[in-house]
């Protein structure tokens, strides 16, 4: 059987993006050498190196299981800075593989029970590397840079079951502890603009009526305008969003945390 031991196979194109720790996976397993980390241009050096076209023809043919020299082809596609006896270096190295092959490494993911990160060990022969979960963030359209890590990225990649509401939770504790100058500019990142001066919008008693039906006070409804949130928050919660700078994430966040106008709920005596 003939096998191509190019990291490439997994990671797919390679760009100004790629973080330094993918980079770094593709060339080990090219047994392809790098100066210090801390030379200068060292970004554009890895980069140009590892997206080399021989490095993507990187084949090799198994004569025999037992052959020395096809065992060190593989440890140095797993993880060359271990020592690795014959049947953990083969089970590392079937498992890495089949990323190469999938069309998505997701799918593969997701029907394997919880695992760690890093480069394989002995130890922790079913860990997933930083190629394996760069492909990943690509395949999830997850943004990262050379400067992202490998923790950062299987963070990203075990987030993929979360619902909306579970990462607006999670972010909103992180923009808690900005200060004023940390959200202005993440706002400007992100081409912010201030929207137009909004005013609560007139509600009638039957729109009222209507909005009310769809609450049945344990899942909120799903609004898709901000005039929508505006509605539904004033209806539901008696708070007017219509002045916040986003209307459907005020929204979400007051029913999320089942707030209401700001009084305790009195209940009828039992």
């Amino acid at each position: 059987m003939i096998y191509n031991l190019s990291k490439l196979q997994i990671t797919g194109e390679l760009d100004n993006n790629t973080p330094q720790c993918v980079l770094l996976e593709v060339l080990d397993a090219a047994g392809y050498g790098y100066e210090p980390l801390d030379q200068p241009n060292m970004h554009y050096r890895l980069l140009k190196a590892a997206s080399t076209s021989t490095l993507g023809d990187n084949t090799i043919e198994s004569i025999s299981e037992d052959d020395p020299s096809f065992l060190q082809y593989l440890v140095r596609y797993v993880n060359t800075h271990m020592s690795w006896r014959r049947a953990h270096i083969l089970e590392a190295f079937q498992f890495l593989y089949q990323f190469s092959q999938a069309e998505s490494v997701t799918s593969i993911i997701d029907t394997l029970p919880p695992l760690g990160y890093g480069r394989q060990t002995p130890e922790n022969i079913r860990s997933l590397d930083a190629c394996v979960l760069y492909r990943a963030c690509k395949e999830l359209s997850i943004e990262v840079n050379y400067d992202t890590t490998i923790d950062l990225m299987y963070s990203a990649v075990m987030m993929r079951g979360y619902d909306h509401k579970q990462l607006y939770l999670a972010l909103n504790s992180i923009i808690y502890s900005m200060d004023r100058s940390q959200l202005i500019s993440n706002l400007i990142r992100n081409n912010f603009k201030i929207p137009e001066i909004r005013a609560l919008p007139h509600i009638s008693e039957e729109e009222a009526l209507e909005i009310r039906s769809k609450f049945n006070g344990l899942d909120i409804p799903e609004v898709t305008t901000d005039e929508e949130a505006i509605k539904y928050c004033y209806v539901l919660f008696n708070r007017d969003i219509s002045g916040d700078l986003n209307p459907m994430i005020s929204y979400q966040l007051i029913a999320t945390e089942g707030e209401d106008d700001g009084e305790d709920m009195i209940e009828s005596p039992r």
